[in-house]
């Protein structure tokens, strides 16, 4: 009865700090029940119902390794939220999350002109052109040289 009287009837069981365990369909927070839990927090342990803070790097999330977007300068890619995108993958300012370059042996690639290309190649390929090609006995294909500096032909 001091749970209902103090925190309403979606509180089931309270201690001084405030509800600790709330009815269907309510979710602990910060000490009370509501019905949803708000931005930057997710729906957790279904026996306890609370709302939990998600990673620090994520606006909003579904669980804690399951970012729906992401704060700041962060960047999406398998839905956690890092400061780079990975080899393999290109930052695409739309979504604003890493999307994989899908170009053959390709490392680093480009979309700012909305045109997906390759920039640099994984190891033992080098860049002919706007592809990456398998280095062969001298480095490039003839009537080509390799630019150290940017590994391409």
């Amino acid at each position: 009865m001091q749970c209902i009287s103090q925190f309403g009837t979606s509180c089931e069981q309270c201690n001084s700090a405030g509800c600790v365990r709330c009815t269907m369909p309510y979710y602990r927070y910060n000490g009370s029940c509501i019905s949803m839990c708000p931005v930057g927090t997710y729906a957790a342990d279904h026996n306890l119902r609370q709302c939990l803070h998600c990673p620090a790097n994520c606006y909003s999330c579904t669980a804690p390794n399951s970012c729906i977007s992401c704060r700041g300068n962060f960047k999406m890619i398998n839905n956690i939220c890092t400061r780079r995108c990975i080899t393999g993958y290109y930052y695409r300012t739309a979504s604003r999350t890493c999307e994989s370059c899908q170009l053959s042996n390709c490392a680093r690639c480009d979309n700012s002109t909305g045109s997906l290309v390759c920039i640099y190649c994984t190891t033992g390929y080098v860049l002919v052109g706007q592809q990456c090609v398998q280095v062969v006995p001298g480095g490039c294909p003839s009537a080509y040289f390799m630019s150290p500096l940017f590994q391409q032909c």
